[in-house]
């Protein structure tokens, strides 16, 4: 700051005969005890004050995991929904299915576009080759990594 800032001439202004530096010293030390004694009292009112805010937004708008969660049962029931179709195929077909996913994607079709019917493609692939079908929340989780997201 320069000698011509506001807050130093403010500062360097005597009070009652008290030299500047020292009634500055004075005033920051009462104004930061003051914020101290006042954060002190009501730090547990704000605390609950605050917790029930947020308990009323989240019922409300629903809390950020259940906003995530709803935005993904869509695909995840598409994907569902597709499951019949990618076990009435025979093993020779994934093939071709694999290959009309590569020209449906250069034609100008996205990856969420194809997404559905890959995870099921997908699903379907694991529980014959490994004879384990993967649950939901591993598809979940696999839509989530799509997404770009992190995941638990």
């Amino acid at each position: 700051m320069d000698s011509t800032s506001p807050l130093i001439q403010l500062s360097s202004v005597p009070a009652k005969g008290i030299p500047g530096d020292i009634a500055a010293r004075r005033e920051r030390t009462l104004s930061s005890g003051c914020a101290l004694l006042l954060g002190l009292f009501f730090k547990g009112k704000m605390c609950i004050l605050f917790t029930m805010l947020q308990k009323v937004v989240e019922a409300i708008f629903g809390s950020k995991h259940d906003r995530d969660l709803k935005a993904l049962l869509p695909i995840l029931h598409s994907v569902n929904a597709k499951e019949s179709w990618a076990m009435s195929l025979k093993d020779e077909q994934f093939k071709e299915v694999t290959q009309s996913f590569k020209e449906r994607l250069q034609k100008g079709e996205t990856l969420d576009d194809i997404l559905p019917e890959a995870f099921a493609l997908c699903r379907e692939a694991s529980r014959r080759v490994l004879g384990e079908r993967p649950y939901d929340v591993q598809i979940m989780g696999g839509i989530v990594l799509h997404q770009g997201k992190i995941t638990e």
